[in-house]
């Protein structure tokens, strides 16, 4: 199995401590669609509650994808209900691993006219995100 298919098959376990495992401590989830950011085990645990809070019975399909031992890119489906409505929404994922294999920086990209995404206040992944990427 390779890092990308194994990625997506922990989203799937919908267990936030085997997600967040993945990450190395000061690890970096980037949802450059949203210009949002996420660092550290705290705030990505933060990130996965949220994201299981706001959508329903979330279906996370992997498509295609590689990895190395230093990075990976996943090419994903996720199908979410909101409101009754079922989604889906196409995702690429590229990441960053350090020596351990444990995730230093993962950047997701994806159409947000797939899927709603009010109802979050982002203000200060925003500001992360910001400082984040104008260094």
């Amino acid at each position: 199995m390779s890092f990308d298919k194994d990625y997506m098959d922990t989203w799937n376990l919908l267990d936030e401590d085997k997600f967040v495992e993945q990450f190395a401590p000061d690890g970096v989830y980037s949802d450059a669609t949203m210009s949002v950011s996420y660092e550290g085990h705290d705030e990505i645990r933060r990130m996965f509650q949220a994201t299981l809070a706001f959508y329903k019975k979330p279906e996370f399909n992997h498509v295609s994808g590689f990895s190395s031992d230093r990075q990976y890119v996943a090419e994903w489906l996720s199908v979410t209900t909101i409101d009754g409505k079922e989604y889906t929404t196409r995702v690429v994922s590229i990441g960053d691993l350090d020596e351990n294999g444990k995730i230093t920086e993962n950047r997701d990209y994806w159409n947000p006219a797939t899927v709603p995404t009010s109802g979050y206040d982002m203000s200060a992944e925003k500001a992360a995100f910001q400082e984040r990427t104008s260094s």
